[in-house]
């Protein structure tokens, strides 16, 4: 008898899923980086989004935060009938000994796991790095060179060593387009990269100084 009331539960939110289904829609991006002309939906958009489509039919949606070894894992669960249904993990790697690094995990984690689980996208594809998972520095990082300024990939290697600021910049310019054409995260990329773009801006040009400060506005936005 349980078993049958169980399948009822899950039958009547699965067909009150299914209906918000056929209402909901893309949110709208409202997020924008005017230097690399970029755009996305920040989770308060995202929720104020989806929230009244789920609330009218009786679903709440809760989202809870899973330790991981190497970072968090953020699952969205949709409740309501006497039953629940998850939509699944989803984990990204985070610094814990950087607060603000992990802030912005755990809110990069919640955007795409609340839009993962809703089966919807931005109106227009995230092109600005922030439909990518969130990546981490790793504590033990690979021998930096003597000079200039490394290049690492979301594993923590060094690929590219760039003597200058100048081709520093254009270096990761580079990452980001290929991070745009490709559809992999730019924030993995930049996080990796963060100290390096942080020490290359302090020594840069005027000119090349904007663009490290865009690139960081970029990197930092969640």
């Amino acid at each position: 008898m349980n078993n049958i009331n169980h399948n009822n539960e899950l039958r009547q939110l699965a067909d009150a899923l299914l209906r918000v289904q056929t209402k909901i829609g893309a949110v709208k991006q409202n997020t924008d980086n005017p230097y690399f002309n970029s755009t996305f939906a920040n989770l308060e958009t995202c929720w104020e989004y989806v929230r009244p489509f789920f609330n009218d039919e009786g679903i709440l949606i809760q989202q809870i935060v899973h330790e991981t070894d190497s970072g968090v894992s953020i699952e969205t669960l949709f409740i309501g009938y006497g039953t629940q249904l998850s939509g699944g993990k989803l984990p990204v790697p985070a610094i814990k000994t950087d607060p603000q690094a992990y802030g912005s995990a755990v809110t990069y984690a919640k955007r795409y796991s609340l839009l993962q689980a809703c089966g919807i996208a931005s109106a227009k594809e995230d092109d600005d790095g922030e439909k990518a998972r969130v990546a981490f520095e790793k504590e033990q990082s690979t021998k930096k060179p003597k000079e200039g300024y490394s290049v690492k990939n979301l594993q923590g290697e060094m690929v590219i060593n760039c003597k200058t600021e100048e081709d520093f910049l254009k270096e990761m310019r580079n990452q980001y387009d290929e991070c745009k054409k490709n559809g992999t995260p730019f924030k993995g990329t930049y996080l990796m990269n963060k100290k390096e773009i942080q020490k290359a801006c302090e020594s840069a040009n005027d000119k090349d100084k904007e663009g490290y400060k865009a690139l960081i506005e970029l990197g930092e936005s969640a």
